[in-house]
């Protein structure tokens, strides 16, 4: 089944740390600075006319220092040089991988299927908007005590209870970010570059409102709606994983980070599937 949200699969390499792959600008071969045989690795690339880089975006030299210059009192940080994305036609990704996968300097080749983010098919009611919009907070019963809710209303009257000096980043694929409701503590889109398509954007909107949304008198009010929300999109040649390491570089401890992102899973071989209402399954 086609997916609803257009998007693109990745396709991800992981380069064994010995062997030192170094992506030679403009991406169209890889070098090794330890000398490791990369001709059939090159071969591949030019067979598919495919271009190499780097995960997440910086020179391997760069996230290699970056890791060195950890504090070495904090968490363990990962050796992201090693990650690299492919960029090919749709329908070569997975021979690619595969592949690569039988190369010496070669980790793991595999393909991301498309994203998507999760269901939500409610539809515009067929009646034409009034001439201003009510006050739908009624109606937004999450914000109530449990089990029905998170209890919002209660949080409001405590000290933060409203987001106050807390940062959001919402990671998917668009958002309209001049909605009346979101005029208020909003930073927008901070990195990448939005998807044009109308499901992408009225699914980013509407998470944004759920907990950003102002507290105004009409429309919703959001569930922190003193939190400073911004947005990261995976499209603009960005992918989910650098998008991810964006928003954490731009946030603090405290801070929140939403991945409002499915992905099919092995389960059904990687493919979206139609649950039992025709609706697109993720795993």
């Amino acid at each position: 089944m086609a997916n609803k949200y257009p998007s693109e699969s990745e396709l991800i390499v992981v380069a064994k740390p010995e062997a030192a792959l170094r992506a030679a600008a403009p991406g169209t071969h890889m070098e090794s600075v330890a000398r490791t045989d990369v001709t059939p690795l090159n071969r591949i690339l030019k067979t598919h006319a495919a271009t190499i880089r780097p995960l997440f975006g910086a020179s391997e030299d760069r996230l290699i220092l970056e890791r060195l210059e950890a504090a070495p009192d904090g968490p363990p940080i990962p050796n992201l040089s090693v990650y690299y994305r492919v960029k090919a036609p749709e329908q070569q990704l997975r021979a690619i991988a595969k592949e690569l996968r039988e190369h010496e300097a070669v980790e793991a080749a595999y393909v991301k299927p498309p994203a998507q983010p999760p269901l939500n098919e409610m539809a515009p009611a067929a009646v034409n908007a009034p001439p201003a919009t009510p006050n739908f907070t009624s109606r937004q019963i999450y914000l109530d005590a449990a089990p029905g809710g998170i209890d919002a209303r209660h949080a409001w009257m405590l000290r933060g209870g409203r987001g106050e000096g807390v940062r959001i980043i919402d990671i998917e694929g668009a958002w309209r970010f001049s909605h009346e409701d979101l005029t208020q503590n909003q930073g927008g889109v901070v990195g990448g570059t939005p998807s044009t398509d109308i499901g992408w954007r009225n699914h980013g909107t509407a998470v944004i409102g759920e907990f950003g949304g102002d507290a105004n008198g009409f429309g919703i009010t959001g569930i922190c709606p003193e939190a400073n929300v911004s947005a990261i999109s995976i499209f603009g040649d960005m992918g989910s994983a650098p998008a991810i390491r964006n928003a954490a570089n731009r946030l603090q401890p405290g801070h929140i980070i939403l991945l409002e992102l499915h992905r099919a899973g092995p389960l059904h071989n990687f493919e979206n599937r139609p649950d039992q209402h025709g609706f697109i399954a993720i795993e």
